[in-house]
């Protein structure tokens, strides 16, 4: 029998997108789904982000309450499924991957080899600088890719580390996710354009996430 995995999918989701939502549902629709932990970061230690939506905890939760009030209005299955895991926005700092997976390993008690990582593949470039990396591919049983756009399918192994490729299973999942870049939502976002914002509503954002943060951008 096949194993069934408990999947960390961690993401600033600032805010959440279209892709997300595909990259969600792909996992709730999994076989090899066990339970997906949605874990929300505060701020991506590798990153520098600086705009108004960032600016407190707690709409970083009504961000991610309207996506699952988005979900529920479609009847999305699986969403018993889905655990939200809040250890890093209420930490209020930059957190790490590592850190959180072990936290929730020694909470649920589930063991490492019934662990997945999900990513995305544009997060490949930057794996190897992520804390603790090597401990925490060991720490997984396996790697959920997700190719986004015209990415070059199972070539995304050429992208890790040879070291980094070795110490675990990669998985590159399946269906391809709309290339959508959660910067260029903030840009179009912050635009006084009318087309800036028939884009946003047209193509990245789902309309319960349109109706909050149009409003917060139009402040």
């Amino acid at each position: 029998m096949k194993p069934r995995y408990h999947v960390y999918f961690g993401g600033s989701f600032f805010p959440p997108h279209i892709g997300h939502d595909e990259m969600l549902l792909a996992l709730l629709a999994h076989p090899d789904t066990f339970v997906v932990h949605i874990v929300p970061t505060f701020q991506n230690p590798l990153k520098q982000i600086v705009g108004p939506l960032e600016a407190t905890a707690s709409f970083k939760r009504r961000m991610i309450e309207a996506w699952l009030d988005s979900l529920r209005a479609r009847n999305v299955e699986g969403l018993s499924k889905l655990r939200v895991e809040w250890i890093e926005v209420d930490a209020g700092r930059a957190s790490y991957t590592f850190d959180t997976l072990s936290k929730l390993q020694l909470e649920t008690r589930v063991p490492r080899q019934r662990w997945a990582l999900c990513l995305g593949d544009d997060c490949l470039q930057d794996l190897d600088r992520w804390k603790q990396v090597e401990d925490l591919l060991k720490n997984v049983g396996e790697v959920w890719v997700f190719r986004r756009g015209d990415s070059a399918g199972s070539a995304f192994l050429h992208r890790i580390p040879e070291i980094l490729r070795a110490l675990t299973r990669w998985r590159l999942l399946i269906p391809e996710i709309r290339d959508v870049s959660s910067t260029e939502v903030r840009r179009l976002l912050e635009s006084r354009m009318p087309d800036a914002k028939r884009e946003l509503q047209a193509r990245y954002l789902l309309p319960e996430l349109w109706t909050l943060l149009g409003e917060s951008s139009s402040g």
